[in-house]
């Protein structure tokens, strides 16, 4: 079994039972760092093996004005990940967020856990937003009708400053 750990937490990788746990108390997720993470397992060598591929990503593909789609993270060959279970009696929330995450056993990429409840931020379209609408409010990366828009017309007026 390999250990590594990371900004959101500890992972622990076991090979064997492909569970992916995340360790400590951690509540939250975040799909490039858990991606950035894997990607760290997967170059490891276990007795001067290659322990194979993990997990596959995509997305991050810029709709423009700052605007990107979120990841996709598909785990493969039945990895899944659980949260550490907590002690109880009260539940603790997790949360998987800034993109979508498949795959796992029977489609099902959260392992169960004692005393959690994962909620995963999934989206069919999902976006990530770069910076703030005043970012660009003295440029001309604007959609018309959009919330940027709609910003930019009010601070023009003075409604804002």
């Amino acid at each position: 079994m390999a250990h590594y750990k990371f900004i959101t937490g500890s992972f622990t990788f076991d090979y064997v039972t492909k569970i992916i746990e995340v360790t400590g108390s951690v509540t939250e997720l975040t799909l490039q760092n858990f991606i950035n993470v894997v990607r760290e397992a997967e170059a490891d060598m276990m007795g001067g093996l290659p322990l194979g591929i993990i997990a596959k990503a995509g997305g991050k593909s810029s709709l423009g004005a700052g605007a990107i789609t979120g990841i996709t993270v598909e785990l493969t060959n039945s990895w899944q990940v659980r949260f550490q279970g907590r002690p109880g009696p009260n539940y603790v929330q997790v949360f998987i967020k800034d993109g979508n995450l498949v795959g796992g056993i029977n489609d099902n990429p959260i392992a169960s856990s004692s005393f959690t409840q994962v909620i995963h931020l999934r989206s069919a379209a999902g976006t990530q937003i770069g910076g703030t609408p005043w970012d660009y409010l003295h440029t001309d990366s604007y959609i018309s009708g959009s919330f940027g828009d709609a910003i930019r017309r009010m601070f023009e007026k003075g409604y804002i400053r």
